[in-house]
């Protein structure tokens, strides 16, 4: 006796690749942190995306006039000193809960278009902030006991453009001059500059240099 199924044609199946995963598929704290970036006046094409998006775009707090640096130490975004005028506040979001509260005020005023900020080992360091100085005071924050200590006085007068951590050092870029802090070199010698070349490839400004003494 035959199989009558022998003789049909096979079946044709179509396979489709995966959705691209989604801003809404993220947890709630990494999405938190990511709205917490975006410039309020998008919030509300924001709300569009999902009824999720917009509770969260909601629950935000209001951040005007606080520190657009913002260092990430576990689930916490940190917003240092103010943008507009020196100050010593600081301000800590929970991503988790959306709530705000003021964290341990920093030992001295401080702008944050003038300033570098970089997390080594887990504690956040404050550079500069102070105008300009012929000496800048390196401030750090532990997050376990939640206390800033004065790092010591460094001799490279620098007002960063934007600053990044690598390597356990703070890489601190101004056009074409750049400087790194590193902690764990004696005080006064922490902070050296770089011999540097830098050029601009369309609207990507590209630097790089490097000290036999630090790296």
């Amino acid at each position: 006796m035959s199989n009558s199924n022998a003789d049909e044609p096979p079946e044709n199946y179509t396979t489709h690749p995966p959705p691209p995963p989604s801003l809404s598929s993220l947890p709630d704290e990494i999405v938190m942190r990511c709205l917490a970036l975006v410039p309020r006046s998008y919030h509300l094409s924001l709300s569009w995306v999902s009824k999720h998006i917009r509770a969260l775009v909601r629950s935000l707090p209001e951040l005007n006039g606080l520190g657009s640096i913002l260092p990430l130490l576990g689930l916490n975004i940190f917003f240092i000193g103010r943008s507009r005028r020196a100050s010593s506040d600081v301000w800590i979001l929970d991503t988790r809960s959306g709530n705000m509260t003021q964290g341990p005020s920093m030992s001295l005023p401080r702008n944050v278009e003038e300033a570098a900020v970089g997390v080594i080992d887990g504690k956040i360091y404050v550079i500069g902030g102070e105008g300009y100085q012929e000496e800048i005071q390196v401030e750090v924050f532990d997050p376990k006991s939640e206390t800033w200590e004065l790092a010591g006085l460094e001799n490279v007068c620098k007002i960063p453009r934007c600053s990044a951590s690598v390597e356990r050092k703070v890489y601190m870029v101004e056009y074409e001059k750049t400087s790194v802090y590193n902690p764990r070199e004696c005080e006064g010698e922490r902070l050296v500059k770089m011999i540097c070349g830098s050029r601009w490839e369309g609207d990507v400004y590209l630097t790089c240099g490097c000290d036999v003494g630090i790296l």
